[in-house]
């Protein structure tokens, strides 16, 4: 049967309130879901009139919250994390679906009169040639299109592009000037490859935990 909550649940649910607000704040990329959770919890503490059932049912909403923030939802945390990061130093995680290798590191300039009919200011994928969208040349057969790749000391970058001589565990980043290309010569780098299947893993398995 409704009764009036004693006023030590109702301060309870008033802190309950308090919490969900707070977390629905920090959480309101999350999407719709913990807004509703604290639009409910909020007309719950309106009315003042409650079962029982309807504290535990606050309480439950507060727990979904704390779940929805959980770090379970590492996979797309730790990239997002890992690029605010220093690049030369910090090694992403391998998310599932992703891996990492030794490669040789290039560079190469977006436009060039040796490319021929090639030279048209667009990549294979016929994303515009700019060293700002931050691409990489790479072997479609190993590395698949619209790829993200890290590489140790650069960051994180764009397959968007191939080229004849990249063959195998060779990259060729696109750099903003052929002075800059030059200076680079030929290195060996650590590279983290996250291939578009692993980026829809990280995409659901943070989905599924709001």
């Amino acid at each position: 049967m409704p009764g009036t909550i004693p006023s030590s649940d109702l301060s309870e649910l008033a802190s309950l309130h308090d919490q969900v607000t707070r977390l629905s704040a920090v959480a309101r990329r999350r999407g719709r879901a913990i807004q509703i959770l604290s639009v409910a919890a909020a007309g719950l503490l309106a009315f003042g009139v409650f079962s029982e059932r309807a504290l535990v049912e606050a309480r439950r909403m507060l727990a979904a919250c704390h779940l929805s923030l959980d770090p379970s939802s590492r996979t797309l945390t730790a990239l997002a994390s890992a690029r605010e990061e220093d690049p030369a130093s910090n090694l992403p995680p391998v998310i599932e679906g992703g891996w990492n290798g030794k490669f040789t590191i290039t560079m190469y300039t977006a436009y060039e009169p040796a490319y021929g009919k090639t030279n048209d200011g667009w990549t294979s994928t016929m994303t515009r040639a700019d060293p700002r969208l931050r691409i990489v040349a790479v072997d479609p057969r190993l590395i698949p299109y619209h790829s993200r790749v890290w590489i140790e000391g650069l960051g994180w970058y764009n397959a968007e592009d191939c080229g004849g001589a990249i063959k195998g565990f060779h990259l060729d980043v696109m750099a903003n000037s052929r002075r800059e290309a030059f200076a680079w010569g030929r290195r060996a780098r650590r590279v983290v490859v996250v291939p578009p299947t692993a980026q829809m893993i990280a995409a659901r398995e943070a989905s599924a935990d709001i």
